[in-house]
């Protein structure tokens, strides 16, 4: 049953999906407004009716037909790439506590346990291929990354942008959506990308059509710049089951681990892409990394760090409309306020740790700081100044690629996030009493008093 019912409930995420198609085009979702109703996400009918169906059937034969079960998926894991060795389980506590965060906190529907279970999944057989690929080259824990220029700050800060232009120069690399399985299908050989490209492509119409909120404040694209934490994934240690899920206690365990060998997977799986395809140098992208500029630094000893910054009376109700949007994927019961009392304490948890972090002279001599707004008003002109504090150097070509990117409109392509602090029970004095410090520290103006206002992201 327990085989039967995930199959079950894919087809009708498909059935989906196809029925869905010519309703949401890309070209219709430009006009699509979020939703501020968070405590009831949107959800297809057909969800709906699958969400309600096999509820009602659980609670006849008293147990659940779709779980999430530790054993069960790592063993499923095995079955389905045909690989045995994980290798250093290191991570096995904290795949654990995801699971039971997920089970105990998150408020599931059906088809959110379905899709988590498929997540973790693909995040152990990541982890598999990932081993099985090193035992048969180990000439990839060789590899040079070059150096890497990683953008690091809070959500909604100008990143995306920042990310955009730098990917776009021939001799910079980022981890592409449709790479998040870094290490390749066996049939697909060193070089080949068509499965897994098909396997991403499939994977965004499905988040576009089961949830074009989230779409339109976190655009999925097969071939578009993805947060490298999700590497990070696949050893359980990251942001990713928070910003997805209720997962609180699992956020409170990560803050007290040691992140070293986390860091060291990413920099493993990003030699397995740079085996596939090298570049001179590396970009990557990730509000996660804030928290951990120390750790960071340490394992990639020729990285520098971007930081952006933005009013906070502009970024925190963002992020919690996005992650809001996010949760409401996979659950139907989404709190504001219970969100909002979680990402409030986390960001300044965020903010305070890597303050501190930076007042070691070491470590701030390789961060620069970035206004949001000098990046709106120039953008090619701040990617290079971060090119100069890199020590990396541009071309007339680089330039044409940075200008030629900036002309394909990305922010509103899948529609216009909208969003308020009172949908989350929080008033403007609320942020500064909150983030006043922040704001103090960098020198950050308010929004809302600049000549040149900017839009809500």
């Amino acid at each position: 049953m327990r085989t039967l019912v995930p199959i079950a409930a894919g087809c009708t995420v498909a059935a989906c999906t196809l029925l869905l198609h010519h309703l949401l085009s890309p070209k219709k979702m430009a006009n699509h407004v979020t939703s501020r109703d968070y405590r009831h996400p949107y959800h297809p009918l057909v969800i709906q009716i699958f969400n309600k169906s096999i509820t009602a059937l659980e609670q006849l034969l008293g147990f659940q037909l779709i779980t999430l079960d530790a054993e069960y998926l790592l063993e499923e894991a095995k079955r389905k790439s045909g690989l045995s060795d994980y290798g250093d389980m290191w991570w096995r506590e904290a795949f654990e506590r995801v699971i039971d965060s997920k089970n105990k906190e998150a408020h599931l529907t059906p088809l959110g346990r379905m899709i988590a279970s498929t997540i973790m999944l693909m995040a152990l057989t990541a982890n598999l291929r990932v081993v099985d690929l090193l035992k048969k080259h180990p000439e990839i824990n060789d590899i040079d990354l070059g150096k890497q220029i990683v953008i690091a700050a809070l959500h909604r800060t100008g990143t995306t942008m920042l990310q955009r232009l730098i990917a776009a120069d021939p001799n910079m690399r980022a981890l592409l959506s449709w790479e998040i399985q870094c290490a390749p299908h066996a049939e697909e050989g060193r070089f080949g990308t068509f499965k897994r490209r098909q396997e991403m492509h499939w994977r965004c119409q499905g988040a576009m059509h089961l949830s074009p909120d989230f779409f339109a404040t976190h655009p999925l694209e097969t071939d578009g710049p993805e947060e490298d934490v999700i590497l990070m994934s696949s050893c359980f240690m990251s942001n990713v089951p928070y910003v997805t899920n209720r997962t609180n206690s699992y956020s409170d365990w990560l803050e007290t681990q040691d992140q070293t060998r986390a860091y060291e997977w990413l920099k493993t799986t990003l030699k397995v892409l740079h085996w596939q395809r090298p570049a001179a140098n590396w970009v990557l992208k990730s509000p996660h990394h804030l928290e951990h500029l120390d750790t960071l630094l340490k394992v990639f000893p020729d990285a520098v760090v971007v930081q952006t910054h933005r009013d906070p009376q502009k970024t925190i109700g963002s992020v919690f409309s996005l992650v809001a949007h996010g949760c409401g994927m996979a659950s139907d019961t989404i709190d504001p306020i219970d969100l909002k009392e979680f990402w409030m304490r986390k960001l300044r948890h965020v903010l305070k740790r890597s303050m501190e972090v930076r007042k070691n002279p070491e470590i701030n001599k390789r961060i620069i700081d970035i206004s949001y707004h000098a990046v709106m008003k120039d953008p090619i002109g701040e990617v290079k100044r971060v090119y100069d504090f890199a020590g990396i150097p541009y071309t007339a070509d680089t330039e044409t690629a940075w200008a030629d990117i900036l002309k394909i409109r990305t922010q509103t392509r899948y529609g216009r996030h909208v969003y308020s602090l009172a949908d989350f029970g929080v008033t403007k004095q609320d942020i500064e009493d909150n983030f006043g410090h922040y704001r103090d520290h960098y020198n950050i103006p308010f929004e809302d008093e600049l000549p040149e206002r900017q839009p809500n992201a």
